[in-house]
């Protein structure tokens, strides 16, 4: 297959041509295998690949099948792939081995789809940058000086480079919408319970964590929501599906929207093009159907405490079942220092600490939910600027400094892990390039359950803004 087709198209167009034989899988695959031998030294995307099995699937698809022959890379982490490594970019957990799929992955294996290898990430998830020192940085396919993001910044620059059309992502606290938007990638966070953590785990960090994939075009998203949308068995949370799919429901008109143009909280300094390409976002929406209500975000400095307590002892839990599985606790070079911070300032909490945690964030939710619940969707910034400098945040130096790296973080990403705590679906939605061209992305939240609002109203976006360029393309 022609690298630059292969590039150019998304992961429907190749399914397409799949289904009516005019490319094997294998041809596809290949295609995806030369793009990563060609572009991951420079962006240190991807970390592992199954060549032989990859090969091995792309021989057995079923051509009817709706992401027949679509290669995929897979996070390293959370979501396993039977004798694939999890590492979560940690040295403490190298040679860790899955021994059997996820339900995530039994879905995309279902569906067609060829699994080729994993991508890198920030240690346990826990950063905006994607510069573990276990594997080292990845790099952003439109200025390789500058970060992707994270922590699903491996997969963001595999997408934006073209060396596959998807890529999972988990999106804690903004893990995939910033990525996507410093890449110029679609990346939707679905609504909580909807897409299958399990069944290794019944949830991770309190429901703040979902899983779902980085995408180049909403098509592809709302397929591949069909694909993975639906209870499993061992899921803590259980949600009914909408009638019909997301992928038909592509085709409808958007409805009248009450749309909040929300700003950053007070005190946060936003790009000025940034701004203004999010207040152009709510007007396209507003001209197609819909009137714009100006509101405020919160401040999670109120519950931040709280959230790192949550999502921290999931790190510690995780380090704690390695120990137990391969004898010893960690060294101290196994580990980064931020991963020893975390854990030094959650040391002693108590059980009693973790459920007053939990009900303080449920409190906030509550009353941010009341505060909007008149509007159909929200519009906002995805990230306060466009893709900063490796290093930026610092949180694998040998002398990192918590405080530095805090308000680094709190005046970059001041917008996403909001709707985690809520469980709303968000989606980074790709709106053109700042003047030193560089990807900006704006946020669409609606409310629980209504993903298709989100798809819908990201398609009505892209189709007037039109699609970004690949960056290497």
């Amino acid at each position: 297959m022609d690298i630059a087709t292969f590039k150019r198209l998304d992961a429907v167009a190749l399914a397409a041509l799949v289904r009516d034989a005019e490319v094997s899988p294998a041809e596809v695959l290949q295609a995806a295998l030369d793009v990563i031998e060609d572009e991951n030294g420079a962006l240190g995307a991807v970390v592992f690949l199954d060549r032989a099995g990859s090969m091995l699937s792309a021989q057995r698809v079923d051509r009817s099948a709706p992401l027949a022959g679509v290669p995929i890379l897979i996070k390293d982490n959370n979501i396993d792939v039977e004798g694939w490594p999890t590492t979560y970019s940690s040295q403490f957990f190298e040679g860790s081995l899955a021994r059997r799929d996820s339900e995530f992955v039994k879905r995309l294996r279902r569906a067609g789809a060829i699994l080729v290898g994993k991508t890198n990430l920030s240690e346990f998830a826990a950063d905006w940058a994607t510069e573990p020192r276990f594997r080292g940085p990845t790099r952003n396919p439109w200025n390789t000086k500058l970060s992707p993001g994270g922590s699903s910044g491996g997969a963001a620059s595999a997408v934006a480079a073209g060396m596959v059309p998807v890529a999972h992502g988990n999106d804690l606290g903004g893990s995939i919408r910033i990525p996507a938007a410093l890449c110029g990638l679609f990346g939707l966070k679905p609504s909580r319970g909807l897409v299958p953590v399990g069944p290794q785990v019944a949830e991770f960090s309190g429901g703040h964590n979902h899983e779902f994939v980085l995408t180049r075009s909403v098509r592809d998203s709302a397929l591949l929501l069909d694909v993975l949308a639906g209870p499993e068995r061992e899921s803590r949370y259980h949600v009914a599906l909408p009638n019909g799919s997301f992928f038909s429901s592509m085709e409808g008109q958007l409805p009248s929207l009450r749309i909040g143009l929300a700003s950053a909280p007070t005190g946060i300094a936003v790009d000025p093009e940034i701004t203004a390409a999010t207040e152009r976002c709510a007007c396209i929406l507003a001209g197609q159907a819909g009137s714009i209500t100006q509101i405020a975000l919160p401040h999670l400095t109120e519950v931040a405490p709280e959230v790192e307590l949550i999502w921290a002892t999931d790190i510690a839990c995780l380090i704690e079942r390695r120990s137990a599985q391969i004898g010893r606790k960690p060294r101290p070079a196994e580990l980064e220092p931020m991963t020893w911070s975390i854990l030094e300032r959650i040391a002693g909490a108590t059980a009693r600490d973790y459920v007053a945690a939990r009900e303080k964030v449920h409190a906030f939710v509550r009353r941010f939910l009341d505060a909007t619940a008149e509007l159909d969707i929200l519009v906002t910034p995805v990230a306060a600027m466009t893709a900063p400098p490796l290093g930026y945040f610092g949180a694998a130096r040998e002398d990192f400094d918590a405080d530095l790296y805090a308000g680094r973080c709190a005046n970059f990403g001041p917008l996403t892990e909001l709707f985690n705590l809520t469980g709303q679906p968000a989606a980074s939605v790709p709106v053109g390039l700042s003047t030193s061209g560089l990807p900006i992305g704006v946020q669409l939240v609606a409310p629980m359950l209504h993903d298709d609002v989100v798809l819908l109203a990201a398609r009505a976006v892209m189709d007037e803004v039109g699609k970004l360029p690949l960056p290497l393309g």
